[in-house]
Parts: structure tokens; sequence; C-alpha cells
């Protein structure tokens, strides 16, 4: 049994998950030759290329060669778009938050300048009429990239004028790698955290929930929660409501997949991305006040990132969570989640986990271990 890990730029997940795992051999994807004529030399393939164009279209191809990928193509393909994953929870009514779809870009190239595309705009403007406030984002974007908030027309408008004044374009307003066909709009939600719930399911297995990581801002201002952005990583165990929204997800992926393709997966791993919404603005400064107080730690944890030594990196985690201001701010976000709404978003297929989730929530290599185990 030959197992190789896919990759194109080698993170610290990649890292931990070799030097646990000795036997699994590394694969840099700019060297990877496919000859269709020659036996692939792998059974198993982890695929954790960052690139969601390039991991799809590597999983496809190395599929055709009977070899087994974690995750499947059909997973991939059906969650690498956020409205994608909308259609198949929409389906099956699993709550998420309202989406519109809109093909085309009120920005197209012309020489060496973007030009604004009125009737576009006009188009535009109309849907952010209807979901205002509202978020714009690219379909098969990831990491919490290219998010852009509008208020109502009139931000519209003023932020139409300045990218065209800057020619500084996010990729959710023209054609993209990450937006190939159009935009996707959806109405905002107020919140002060989300959380990436981590769930995986095995060979002939039922669904298994791992674990949960909070993402909670210090401030309304920051609208998407993930770390690199200005979020705070909070551990806690997954409540039961959160828990059973999840399953809800991925039973509803399964079935859209088995429509889709003839079958559902046998075997995943996914991050799912729950947005609790609650519109007082009393309970989510609670939220604010108590993560705002972790940030000395956090720039310790983050100082220790920077320097790649997992053992310091560990060390500053563990002064983190053992702080009682993190005591206090989980405290405060679960009591947050009783009163929130929560809606799914998204699902990534390949979940980070060597940094924030294995010092806070536990070792993800555990999953894709059993994953292997079930399929050799």
């Amino acid at each position: 049994m030959r197992i190789g890990l896919l990759y194109d730029n080698i993170g610290v997940e990649e890292e931990l998950f070799l030097n646990f795992n000795k036997e699994i051999e590394k694969i840099n994807s700019d060297r990877l030759i496919l000859d269709l004529k020659k036996r692939l030399e792998y059974d198993i393939i982890i695929n954790r290329i960052e690139s969601k164009h390039r991991r799809r279209r590597l999983t496809k191809v190395i599929e055709s060669y009977g070899c087994k990928v974690i995750n499947t193509f059909s997973v991939e393909e059906v969650c690498s778009s956020k409205f994608e994953t909308k259609i198949a929870l929409t389906l099956k009514n699993v709550p998420a938050s309202r989406a519109v779809f809109k093909p085309g870009f009120p920005f197209k190239r012309k020489g060496d300048r973007y030009v604004k595309q009125l009737t576009e705009l006009n188009r535009l403007k109309e849907i952010v009429k209807e979901l205002k406030p509202c978020i714009i984002k690219p379909d098969l974007g990831s990491r919490g990239r290219s998010i852009i908030f509008i208020r109502d027309e009139n931000d519209l408008e003023n932020k139409i004028k300045a990218y065209e004044e800057t020619q500084n374009i996010p990729d959710a307003f023209k054609p993209t790698l990450i937006s190939l066909d159009g935009m996707l709009i959806e109405s905002y939600q107020p919140h002060a955290l989300d959380l990436r719930v981590v769930v995986y399911k095995s060979f002939k297995n039922p669904v298994k929930v791992f674990g949960t990581l909070i993402r909670a801002a210090p401030s309304e201002d920051i609208i998407a929660k993930n770390t690199s952005l200005g979020g705070f990583p909070i551990g806690v165990e997954t409540p039961q409501s959160v828990r059973e929204i999840v399953v809800k997800c991925v039973n509803a992926l399964e079935d859209y997949i088995k429509m889709m393709y003839g079958k559902p997966p046998d075997y995943y791993i996914l991050g799912v991305d729950v947005l609790p919404s609650n519109s007082s603005p009393g309970e989510r400064i609670e939220v604010y006040n108590s993560i705002i107080k972790l940030k000395p730690y956090f720039e310790s944890v983050n100082k220790a990132k920077k320097t790649g030594v997992i053992v310091e990196i560990d060390k500053a985690f563990s002064e983190y969570k053992n702080s009682p201001e993190y005591v206090n701010a989980q405290e405060k976000c679960l009591k947050y989640l009783e009163n929130s709404e929560l809606f799914i978003t998204e699902v990534n297929t390949t979940p980070d986990f060597g940094v924030n989730t294995r010092n806070l929530v536990g070792d993800l290599t555990v999953c894709y271990n059993e994953i292997i185990k079930s399929l050799v």
C-alpha cells in the first residue's frame, strides 16, 4: 500500500502530518507527471493542494487511475462552490444565509484598465437593494479573502467609484479563477463569531464530529472572522445544537452528491462553517469585550508562529488557553451561542489543523489516519 500527500505549498499542517506518518510520501504537485499509459504508483492520495482549481482538476485525473483520493472529486466539486453548497442545503431545508448568484461582473478588462459595466452594475444594485446589508464574495474563494461588506446601494456606488479610480478591483467584482462565472451576494447576518466544525466519515462508518473551533472578533468592524484576518481562535466542546445542524449539513451534501454523481461519497473530511446570528448588540459587545482581553496572549502566539518552531508555538498556545481571560472568553462565546440562530455558510475540504485546531481542539491527523485505515 503506497500513500502520498499531494501539495502545492507545504505548510505546518502537511509537515506535521508527514512527521507523524513516516510511511506517507511527499508529492509536489508541480513535479507530478501523469502519464495515461502508465499506472499511477499510489493507492491513496491525501490532496492538500491549496488552490481549489488545481485540487479539483488533479483529483479528477488521479481518480481516473483507480486511485482513492481524500477528498473525492464529487466532494471537492460541490464544496468548492459556495453557491452549489447552498443549493444542496436548500434542497434539504438546512438553514443557510440567503444568497443570490449573479452571472457577470461590474468590471471588465479593456486594454490595460478595468472599466465599469453599467448594465451589470444596475443588476447588482437591484440585488443589493433587496438583500442589504449584504456581503459579496468570490464563489470559489477561501480563507475570508476578497469579502466585501455592502451596507446599501449608496455604499455600493461609493465602493465601485473607488475601485475604478484606484484600479484595485476585488476578485469578487471581476473574472478570476476564484470567480469564474459571476458574483455571490449573501444577506449579512450580524454575528460576533463563527465556528469551524470538523467532521469526517471513514469508509462504511457513520459521520463523526471531531471538534469545534470558534473564531471570534474583537470588534464589529471585522466581517470575516478568520484568524489570519483578525479573529481569535477558541476551542470548545461542540454544543448539541451545532452538532445537529452540522450533521444535517453533511447529510444534505451526501444526498446532493448522490443526485448529481450517482452515488454518495464513501468517506470525507470537512470543515463546516457555522454562523450564529445574534441581533442583540449587547450580547455581541460582551463577546468583543472578552475577546479583546486575549490580545496580549495571542500576540505572543503570532510571534511564536513566525519562528516556525513547533515547541515555541505550543508553549505560547499553552499560556494562551490556560489564561483566565481565555476561560472567560469561552464562557461568553458559549452563552452567546445559546441565544443565536445558526446558519451554515460554507464547507471547506482542506481544513487547517496544524496550529490553532491542534492546540485548542485536537490532532486532526487522527481523522485522516482513520479514513486511510478504512480504505486499506
